[in-house]
């Protein structure tokens, strides 16, 4: 799942995607990859097995036609893998697999079969499950599922439609120029219940989903209304968030408040017409009075207020469809896309059901809120450079140098609809070291020449 890109000024130049969610797009794009080339290689080997059994196979499905030749199932056998001690054992084990769970049609092949997976020490129910397996992958393919979730959390009700629509209409530009769409099916939590085929159990599932967080809003949200003038009271950031966290009925709250500040678009700040430093500097002096100026202390308190409560929304929101957290156990993804493998960006705790990747430089909601960077590694003799991903602000701190789609009516039309957008909002594509860029400047080369294919471009 990825958020839109928020409106925070310290991580992002504008709404729209650029080369970090590329980069990103294209890691998923190789796990799948990966993923069809290692069962390519895997119905490699199922195929050698049975070549002595079946010289004329080429393909796994030719194995499966011939098996059915051979043997059918009847029922399900189990071997005790402790039983093997040694080949001609594990043979005799086999044969009493075949002889109870399988309907034999041809015992000289059947023989040949289980003399080739006694050398592997497989079992006969391994072989026909991963022939299975191999078939299936290869008919429906492996497909990521990419769901956009800036609506799943009621916190973040204050996103403009208009960005989120934008963002998600140039990711999908993005991945079909890049050719991947065929792998990676990018959605929304709205369309996918838009599409969602049993109505009676969609409307099920929404009402359960919003007695849960509204049972939940009321139970954690209550002490901190009731707390707020003590809350208000606080002068230091240590002590507001352990009032906060004392008060708090779910420890996730306190940890979450100030994600919840950096993240989440403010239209307190919109209505007071500040300027954009005078933004960042109430954001960075959330916990601090405002002495003598009664108008700005009072957004400052309004503004940290509700973070705090904007924080309690966002528990309840990924409790009421998280199944472990709720009496009900629903489960967005589980509900809406069954039967699928969860892959997380987050560290999850090993019996939850879902694989981390890494798809940036941390393990918070990067790359989705950065951007993408480039500079020289070590061996500056080869011109060697790596990606990164990182906040717009740490570029701007260590002399990147943003790099802008020319404005240009003409050359816009070679461009595709993304590129057009990035130019008309000022938008940087991507950052790039200052010193890099001076290397090329100072060999009168185009800046564009750093990404001819003889210089080894990693990613980081």
């Amino acid at each position: 799942m990825l958020p839109n890109r928020d409106r925070n000024k310290v991580k992002n130049d504008g709404y729209l995607p650029d080369l970090g969610e590329v980069i990103s797009l294209l890691q998923l794009w190789s796990i799948v990859k990966a993923m069809l080339i290692a069962t390519e290689q895997f119905a490699v080997i199922l195929i050698k097995i049975f070549k002595n059994v079946d010289a004329s196979v080429k393909t796994i499905a030719d194995v499966q036609k011939s098996i059915e030749t051979i043997l059918t199932t009847e029922m399900t056998s189990i071997i005790d893998s402790q039983q093997r001690q040694d080949n001609h054992f594990r043979l005799d084990i086999l044969r009493e697999e075949l002889n109870n769970g399988y309907n034999v049609a041809n015992a000289e092949k059947a023989e040949l079969l289980l003399r080739e997976l006694a050398h592997r020490n497989c079992t006969v129910a391994w072989f026909l499950q991963s022939i299975t397996e191999v078939i299936q992958v290869q008919t429906k393919s492996i497909r990521l599922f990419v769901v956009q979730d800036a609506r799943r959390y009621a916190c973040y009700d204050t996103d403009l439609n208009e960005h989120i629509q934008a963002y998600s209409r140039c990711l999908n530009q993005i991945v079909v120029q890049l050719g991947i769409s065929e792998n990676i099916i990018l959605t929304s939590h709205e369309q996918l219940e838009q599409e969602y085929a049993h109505r009676q159990d969609l409307e099920m599932f929404i009402k359960q989903r919003a007695e849960v967080y509204s049972d939940k809003f009321e139970k954690f949200s209550q002490p901190f209304f009731q707390a707020k003038s003590d809350l208000m009271f606080c002068t230091t950031r240590q002590n507001f968030l352990a009032l906060a966290d004392k008060l708090s009925l779910n420890s996730n709250i306190s940890q979450l408040i100030e994600p919840i500040l950096h993240s989440r678009y403010h239209p307190e700040l919109a209505d007071a017409q500040l300027s954009s430093i005078d933004e960042l500097k109430i954001l960075a002096q959330i916990y601090q009075p405002q002495v003598g100026d009664t108008n700005r202390e009072l957004l400052r308190q309004h503004l940290l207020f509700s973070c705090l409560i904007n924080a309690t929304r966002y528990i309840c929101s990924y409790e009421s469809q998280t199944s472990a957290k709720n009496d009900y156990q629903l489960d967005d993804i589980q509900f809406l896309l069954p039967g699928t493998v969860r892959l997380s960006i987050h560290n999850k705790p090993s019996n939850c059901e879902q694989f981390l990747i890494k798809c940036g430089t941390n393990l918070h909601r990067q790359p989705w809120h950065c951007t993408a960077g480039l500079r020289l590694r070590k061996n500056k003799r080869q011109r060697s450079m790596s990606f990164e991903i990182r906040l717009s602000f740490e570029y701007k701190v260590d002399k990147y140098i943003p790099i802008f789609i020319k404005k240009d009516s003409t050359t816009n039309n070679r461009h595709h609809d993304h590129l057009a957008t990035l130019a008309r909002i000022d938008q940087p594509i991507l950052w790039i070291h200052s010193n890099l860029a001076q290397l090329y400047v100072s060999d009168d080369n185009d800046l564009s020449r750093i990404f001819d294919k003889a210089n080894k471009i990693r990613l980081i």
